[in-house]
């Protein structure tokens, strides 16, 4: 028994598009992001949705995989966001 899920990919260069695909060809539907946003171009003939925010990427998923470059990009594209908008959370309290 397969179950069908909604996923949000944040990060869709050398690993992620490729990932990102196999899971639409699962039959998963898949909401995309990424900082270069014509890398997210081929990832349309798979069904992928392509948003503009990372935040869209999860809004309205069940599972978010993130597939960015490295830590500190991680923590500029999730953390600072995350900061920026609520002015809760610095990186100092979530590390």
């Amino acid at each position: 028994m397969t179950t069908s899920r909604t996923i949000g990919f944040i990060g869709t260069g050398i690993m992620g598009a490729p990932m990102a695909a196999r899971l639409a060809d699962a039959g998963h539907q898949v909401l995309a992001w990424n900082r270069t946003k014509n890398k997210t171009d081929r990832l349309r003939s798979y069904g992928i949705e392509v948003v503009d925010l990372p935040e869209e990427a999860a809004a309205q998923c069940d599972i978010v995989i993130v597939m960015l470059s490295s830590g500190p990009v991680c923590d500029e594209i999730l953390l600072a966001r995350i900061s920026h908008e609520e002015g809760s959370m610095r990186k100092e309290e979530a590390a």
